[in-house]
């Protein structure tokens, strides 16, 4: 019963410890100010920079068998401009692309992948595979 009768008692203590008055955290007096001015000065470089460009999201990934019995693994973007490629799951992707939608895609070093993600061929060649083979789904 003593507990339940000291409990406004020790609320009272510990609310006298808090300071109504504006805390400084950064460099001036009134933060707030401060923040958004910070923030305006955000904004505005946002806007002279244009429109944020998201990169474009997976659309599709397929493993190809090529004519040369080797794998072609792919992940087609949704721009139809670009896509990752390798010849083995344990070797780092290359990422391949094209000036337009639907044209082949290439990569320096010799990567090329021409197909799309509904398609269930594509003509693809790599450093190791320098010959344009055919390769299937």
């Amino acid at each position: 019963m003593r507990i339940i009768a000291a409990s406004p008692l020790v609320a009272l203590v510990l609310l006298a410890g808090c300071d109504a008055g504006p805390t400084t955290i950064g460099p001036g007096s009134n933060t707030s100010v401060e923040a958004g001015e910070r923030a305006d000065e955000i904004g505005r470089a946002a806007r002279r920079k244009g429109p944020v460009v998201l990169p474009p999201s997976i659309v599709g990934s397929k493993s190809f068998r090529c004519s040369d019995n080797s794998l072609a693994l792919v992940e087609f973007y949704s721009d139809g401009m670009s896509a990752s490629v390798r010849t083995d799951a344990s070797r780092p992707q290359v990422r391949v692309s094209s000036t337009q939608a639907g044209g082949t895609m290439t990569a320096d070093g010799g990567w090329t992948l021409k197909g799309g993600p509904k398609d269930a061929k594509v003509t693809f060649s790599s450093p190791e595979h320098p010959k344009p083979m055919s390769c299937h789904v």
